[in-house]
């Protein structure tokens, strides 16, 4: 059985930002990759953010279960599912654990379980749960 070492929680006051893949353009007839300031400047906030909040974290190569709501700013008198995009899955996720990769663990393949939703709510904002379990 797996036992939970340590839990953190954070709440990011930030609209949660999907990252696709790396964007290209063109300049001079050749083509070149870059990854968009905006998503630059959001996961070293991040970073940041749970730096002063953990100060004393150690990275760790133990493994890892995520609970993540997404919470979007709306005009609904309530939270809900949000039906719209971006993605749940993959391009919300994506940007959060690169951000928190090399901080908290390793490396994100010791992420193993992984609860996300997102809501339309009165404010944007990231609730992060992560709980660290030793394995035997």
């Amino acid at each position: 059985m797996n036992n939970t070492i340590n839990i953190y929680e954070i709440e990011f006051p930030y609209r949660p930002l999907p990252h696709q893949s790396i964007k290209y353009a063109y300049k001079g007839g050749r083509r070149f990759f870059y990854v968009p300031k905006k998503v630059i400047k959001y996961k070293q906030d991040i970073r940041r953010m749970f730096i002063k909040a953990y100060p004393n974290i150690e990275l760790s190569n133990n493994a890892f279960a995520l609970s993540i709501i997404y919470k979007f700013k709306s005009n609904n008198k309530e939270e809900k599912y949000r039906l719209k995009r971006p993605d749940l899955t993959d391009n919300l996720s994506k940007c959060l654990i690169d951000a928190l990769t090399g901080i908290v663990w390793k490396d994100d393949s010791l992420i193993c379980a992984l609860e996300a939703k997102k809501i339309d709510s009165n404010k944007d904002c990231i609730y992060l749960k992560i709980y660290e379990f030793l394995i035997n």
